[in-house]
């Protein structure tokens, strides 16, 4: 009876403990980082802008200070990591536009310019050119320091952010599940990481097929860096043909028109989406075009390609404005801030994107590939 009696108020004391709150219920780890989705939206909302903004002080977006004063640094890890993200961007552009500003002023169109056109430079231009070009190799590590923490902070607040669920919210019925189950000859495999290059792997579903190497490359049709790939990738999936698949995501920053992204999306459908993108690079850094918000120069540039009349009726009714605007969507969802931009079977972020890094990287995974 003693022993009844010693166990019932045992049981009473932990029910006690509970309901005074002396027994903690378990944290999962977005309640030890204090997440918070509608914070998380505005500041990569906010992240997004200023990274558009191309770094000018100038710009209506680009207001870290305002914002640094405006995130209680001291709350939690989440809102500490922000902070920091923020603030090391911060120092990057302050130090690029101090660089920018040190610089001496050679003619003009001297930065603009590739190296390919150095005939076309003065000797006097040539000079100049080198003696900051020196200056910028010697600065420019420190800047890109800035950069880098400000993407490792990023990067750890993406890591904290909660998955959300694959599996519908319904109750198959028992011959639908057996159908939709995995067949004897299903091959499920786990996804490979590449071994050689830099990269950054991201918090997504990785969409890696055994044999296979698929790109998707965020780019804009009046991005000069985009152009510069443009001209360089066809050798690199020449070298590695039919082991690589890449799919094109035209994007553009808000406020922009969103008709080079339809233009490009009907070309594609049309069976010349490859004649199109390179039609679109050719009109702006060749002639100088305004293709970004001129439908009359994208229709002149289609034209030049031979579609005609159907494809302007096509573009003038906005009939591909929904799929550019899942473009728009995926470049929110990748969190793409500047292009271009190579994402690797779902979830490895080419970093930095130029064509010498993603080579390392293809040739690291086909090789794997190979092995397998």
């Amino acid at each position: 009876m003693v022993k009844i009696i010693k166990k019932y108020l045992f049981l009473c004391l932990i029910a006690l403990f509970v309901v005074s709150g002396c027994v903690d219920k378990p944290q999962t780890q977005e309640d030890k980082v204090g997440w918070n989705q509608t914070r998380y939206e505005e500041y990569s909302t906010f992240y997004q802008l200023i990274n558009a903004s191309g770094g000018d002080p100038t710009n209506v977006a680009f207001k870290i200070e305002d914002k640094l004063s405006e995130i209680p640094k001291d709350k939690n890890e989440f809102e500490k990591t922000w902070y920091l993200a923020f603030l090391n961007y911060k120092h990057g552009i302050e130090a690029g536009n101090a660089l920018k500003n040190s610089l001496e002023n050679c003619h003009k169109d001297y930065w603009g310019r590739s190296a390919n056109d150095a005939y076309a430079y003065r000797p006097g231009e040539i000079e100049c050119g080198n003696r900051n070009q020196a200056k910028r190799d010697a600065q420019y590590p420190a800047i890109k320091d800035y950069f880098n923490k400000a993407k490792e902070y990023r990067q750890k607040i993406e890591e904290w952010k909660p998955s959300k669920s694959l599996t519908p919210n319904v109750t198959l019925p028992v011959q639908d599940a057996i159908v939709m189950s995995p067949t004897p000859n299903t091959t499920l495999t786990h996804e490979k990481l590449p071994n050689a290059g830099e990269f950054m792997k991201m918090n997504k579903s990785s969409t890696y097929e055994e044999g296979k190497v698929k790109i998707m490359e965020f780019l804009k049709f009046d991005c000069s860096h985009c152009y510069d790939v443009h001209k360089s990738l066809p050798s690199l999936l020449k070298k590695y043909d039919g082991k690589i698949t890449v799919t094109y995501i035209p994007i553009v920053w808000p406020k922009q028109s969103t008709k080079s992204i339809e233009a490009y999306i009907i070309a594609e459908q049309m069976g010349k989406g490859e004649e199109m993108r390179d039609a679109l690079f050719q009109a702006k850094f060749v002639k100088g075009l305004d293709i970004m918000e001129n439908t009359v120069v994208i229709e002149d540039v289609a034209a030049s390609i031979g579609l005609g009349a159907d494809f302007k009726t096509r573009l003038e009714s906005d009939e591909a404005k929904k799929v550019a605007l899942t473009n728009i969507e995926m470049m929110s969802d990748f969190d793409i801030q500047s292009t271009p931009i190579f994402i690797i079977n779902g979830n490895i972020n080419i970093d930095p994107p130029t064509i010498t890094n993603l080579e390392a990287v293809l040739g690291s995974l086909i090789k794997e590939n190979n092995n397998e």
